[in-house]
């Protein structure tokens, strides 16, 4: 069985809770974000320099580029209006990568997430994996 992120009832729940967000431009989806509070317990553990408690952080999830707009600087203009928003809402920004997506590190480091560490951390979609994390001060 084969293990799909995003499920249609994780983002079905995060459009009903207001925390998915989409860019558009022409009529057409660019982008699509989920940004909320939530993370994995193994954040608990991890040598943030940023001190905050969970409900102070913004998280974003399951960040996708349309693929025909990839490459095209669409990620790094997205995440510049997510980050204002984090701002806006004096949130501190936090974040995990799957320890082999550098596409998304690339795009994080690119708009000044600084890396953490690397921790194995379970998700019902990848099991026991490693993540990086990164944090940003806003």
């Amino acid at each position: 069985e084969e293990r799909i992120y995003p499920t249609d009832s994780f983002l079905q729940e995060s459009l009903d809770r207001g925390e998915l967000f989409v860019l558009e431009e022409g009529g057409g989806l660019c982008a699509s974000v989920i940004l909320n509070s939530a993370c994995n317990e193994g954040y608990a553990g991890v040598t943030w320099s940023i001190e905050c408690g969970e409900n102070e952080i913004l998280v974003p999830h399951a960040l996708a580029v349309s693929p025909s707009r990839q490459g095209k600087g669409i990620g790094g203009y997205f995440m510049e209006e997510i980050l204002k928003l984090a701002k806006t809402e004096k949130k501190k920004g936090k974040l995990d990568i799957l320890g082999t997506n550098t596409a998304a590190e690339r795009l994080y480091t690119g708009c000044g997430f600084r890396f953490v560490q690397a921790k194995d951390m379970f998700y019902e979609d990848t099991g026991w994996t490693e993540y990086k994390m990164y944090e940003r001060v806003l």
